[in-house]
Parts: structure tokens; C-alpha cells; sequence
């Protein structure tokens, strides 16, 4: 084993709640938790990241195709939006199981696993005869990618310094909407040339490749100082419930993420289908336009994170602040892309409030996942980030369908409106309760003491 250590909670006094006084968060020396070569971190970090990407793109993908699947078993809107939610049911079962599971035994090895899960089952996605065949590969993906990211973040949270941890989880999270929006593209694009079923057996392979190179990634395991020597600190369930339970801030974070799924998994499962009905386009052209359009969402995450990081530089509550004004801002754009969809203005108006508020949405995300990191110990971040899948996952499962069943008798467009509208509503009136909070779970945290970490 090579010993990588640093103090880990070596933080300075903290203002009172809502102070608004400056906290610096990045300890003594402002290094990693995990000290690894520059050249070490990144590399697993793009590894990582490439496999976010195909993760989003193989459970994304089938929305690309909703029309050929539709066709072909004569499907209404709310079946086809349950086939593009079952992927929520799984990860809400899977999700804390994986969690304690990546925290108490090896992030590495189950990102290695989670990952060839999804890949096969995405796989298996070509050769089911029926609906309920599809569904059952659909809940399997979903499965499979139930706490992949919650482990990622907690090897990023220990790769890079606390001063960097907004922007690298925001380029993580540029994997969401490049696998959401590229997806989309490639598998409209592979539907209409190859034909649907075509497109689960390409777009699995990556998977399987990344899976088999994660088994060689850097982990850790976590230390704590105890008066004059350091003692292995493992996973505890009952210390991290008690610990998460009396953290106001964490319990308002996870309930946002009730719209946040609500909205990402509805919309993401619509939006090829959205744009091919209201500007009668076919399944590449919808496909296309939504990518193209949708990759400007990458430039979001990174500027979401930098914002986070440079805010909470400035306010205790920083990183929460930046979580808020960046929901306001994708609720003004969404409120003008869905108004002007209604009104019967043309494609470029409405992608362009749309593209607007995308780059705004992938940022908050990582601004909420910094947020919790920076208030939870290095044995417990998969853990705690587990509730964000959990939460999230409650309403994806459900969204998708609900909006078929609106759209069955009020019109996809309007189903969609009205979904956003309780999403960014709710959203912003939690995180708003959060910046109060916030402070007070920073102190805490400090008085859990000081904890470092070796490789493994």
C-alpha cells in the first residue's frame, strides 16, 4: 500500500450562518486529499468521465427512437414514457445498496462492475421481441447505473484540491449532457441508416472497454488522526445517517432533487419527440438539431462549477448561492422556450431560449454535488451523494410517464410546461432554505476532526 496523506477537515473559524463572511475551504495547503502526479489524476479523471458519458448515452439513447418503437408495437405516449422512466424505478431501488456498497468496499472496482451491468443489458436492448422485454432491459441499464456517478465524485473529491472541486465535478458533469445530446444525435442518425435495434449493440461496446481499465484505477482509504497516531476509519451506516439526518442543508439539497429528476429524466426522454412534433422533423433531423443545439450545454457544467467555486470563496454559503440564482436563470429560458412553442413561432427561437437555459442546468448540478462533498467526510461522500440519485430517481420513475399521460389528452408541449413549472418552482424555494443552513453544516463537519487518506 502507498501512504497518500493529508489532513483533510483543517478548516478555519466559520461566520455565523448567513453571515455572508468569507470561508476558505481548501485547508492549509490547498492540496488533494489523495496526493497523485497531475498527469495520474487527469487521466482517470477523462477515464472516468468517458465512461459518464456512455453511461448517459446508453440509458438516453432509446428516447432517440421512441417513434420507430412506438410504430413498430403500436405504443400510446404514457407506455413509451414509462419505457423511458423504468430506468428510474431500478436506480431508486439500487441506488442506496451501491452507495454503502462503494463506500464500505471499493469505488473503483464498483464503477468496473456497475459499468459492464449497463453495457450488457444495453446490449441485450437489440434482441428483446416485446414491450416488457424492453422494459426489463431498460430497468437492468438503469441498474447498472444506479450510484456510478456518486462513486466518481467521491474519487474526484479525493483526486483534486477543495479549491478545484466545483469546476472538475462541473467537467464531470459535462459527460451528462455530451452522452444526453450526442446520443441523441448518433442514435437518430444509426435508427434511420441501420435501423433501431442497431443502435443498442454499437453504442454498448465502449462500456465493456472502460469497464475492464477502471480495475486499475487509484482508490482510498480513509484515516483518522486520533490524538498521536492514525487509525483506519471504515464505512458506518448508523454514523452516517445520524450525521446526514441532522444536517439541514443535505436534507434540502436531496428534496431539490426531486424536481431536478422530475425535470432532466422527463425532458430527456421527450425532447427528440418534442421537436420532431412541433417542427414535423424525423428522427435524425430531430436528432441532430437537439444535438447540436444541446452541446452548448457542455460549456455550462465547467462555468457552473467556476461559478461555484468562486462564489464560495467569497460567502459561507457560496456554493448554494450559485445552485439558487443558476435555477432561476433556466426557469426564465424554459418559461420562453415553451411560450413561443405554444405561440407557433418557428425552430431557431425556440432552440435558442432552449440552449440558453441548458448550459445553466448542467452548472447547477455541479454546484449542488460541491456543495455536498464540501460537507461530508471522504468515508461517507458515495454515501451521501447516493441520496441525490435516490431523491432524483423517485421522480424520474415517475415523470416521464405522467407526461405521457398529459400529453395523451392536453398535447406533449403542454405537458412538458407544466412539469417544469413544479420542478424549478419547488427547486427554487429549497435551495433558497439552504443558504440559511448551509454555515451551520460546515461547522459541523469541522467537528468530526481531521482525517487523511492512503492509496490503494
Amino acid at each position: 500500500m502507498q501512504s497518500r496523506c493529508l489532513q483533510v477537515n483543517a478548516l478555519p473559524e466559520i461566520g455565523k450562518p448567513g453571515d455572508g463572511k468569507t470561508l476558505e475551504r481548501m485547508g492549509p495547503s490547498g492540496q488533494a486529499e489523495l496526493q497523485l502526479p497531475k498527469r495520474t489524476a487527469i487521466f482517470w479523471f477523462i477515464v472516468i468521465w468517458l465512461l459518464y458519458v456512455f453511461d448517459i448515452l446508453d440509458m438516453l439513447a432509446i428516447s432517440a427512437v421512441f417513434p420507430a418503437i412506438k410504430a413498430e408495437y403500436h405504443l400510446s405516449d404514457a407506455q413509451l414514457g414509462w419505457l423511458g422512466g423504468v430506468r428510474g424505478l431500478a436506480a431508486l431501488i439500487a441506488a442506496i445498496p451501491v452507495g454503502i456498497l462503494v463506500d464500505r468496499w471499493s469505488r473503483k472496482y464498483m464503477i468496473a462492475i456497475m459499468s459492464a451491468i449497463w453495457s450488457f443489458f444495453c446490449w441485450a436492448t437489440a434482441w428483446m421481441g416485446n414491450y416488457r422485454g424492453l422494459l426489463f432491459t431498460r430497468f437492468m441499464v438503469g441498474a447498472g447505473g444506479a450510484g456510478y456517478n456518486t462513486a466518481g465524485y467521491a474519487l474526484i473529491g479525493a483526486w483534486f484540491p477543495p479549491r478545484q472541486r466545483g469546476v472538475m465535478t462541473g467537467l464531470f458533469n459535462t459527460g451528462q449532457p455530451i452522452g444526453a445530446f450526442v446520443g441523441v444525435g448518433l442514435a437518430g442518425w444509426l435508427a434511420v441508416t441501420f435501423g433501431w435495434r442497431s443502435v443498442f449493440g454499437i453504442v454498448a461496446i465502449p462500456g465493456f472497454i472502460l469497464a475492464a481499465l477502471m480495475l486499475f484505477a487509484p482508490d482510498y482509504k480513509t484515516k483518522k488522526k486520533e490524538k498521536q497516531e492514525e487509525l483506519a476509519v471504515g464505512f458506518n451506516f448508523g454514523e452516517a445517517m445520524r450525521y446526514i439526518i441532522k444536517s439541514p442543508s443535505l436534507i434540502l439539497l436531496y428534496l431539490a432533487q426531486l424536481g431536478i429528476g422530475m425535470w432532466t429524466f422527463t425532458f430527456s426522454a421527450w425532447v427528440p419527440s418534442f421537436y420532431g412534433r412541433t417542427f414535423n422533423l424525423n428522427m435524425a433531423q430531430a436528432g441532430q438539431a437537439v444535438m447540436f443545439f444541446g452541446l452548448v450545454t457542455i460549456f455550462g457544467a465547467p462555468i457552473g462549477g467556476l461559478l461555484s467555486d468562486w462564489w464560495a470563496r467569497r460567502a459561507v454559503n457560496g456554493r448554494v448561492k450559485a445552485t439558487l440564482f443558476l435555477t432561476c436563470w433556466c426557469g426564465v429560458f424554459w418559461s420562453l422556450t415553451f411560450t413561443l412553442a405554444i405561440k407557433g413561432y418557428g425552430l431557431v427561437p425556440v432552440l435558442i431560449c432552449w440552449s440558453l437555459s441548458q448550459p445553466a442546468w448542467a452548472g447547477m448540478t455541479a454546484a449542488v454535488i460541491s456543495s455536498i462533498i464540501d460537507v461530508t467526510a471522504p468515508h461517507f461522500r458515495a454515501f451521501a451523494t447516493s441520496f441525490v440519485v435516490l431523491f432524483q430517481n423517485i421522480t424520474a420513475f415517475i415523470g416521464p410517464g405522467l407526461a405521457g399521460s398529459i400529453s395523451d389528452r392536453m398535447g406533449l408541449t403542454l405537458a412538458l410546461f407544466i412539469i417544469m413549472l413544479i420542478s424549478i418552482i419547488s427547486m427554487v424555494m429549497l435551495f433558497f432554505f439552504a443558504t440559511r443552513t448551509y454555515a451551520g453544516d460546515l461547522a459541523r463537519l469541522k467537528q468530526l476532526g481531521n482525517f487523511s487518506m492512503d492509496r490503494v
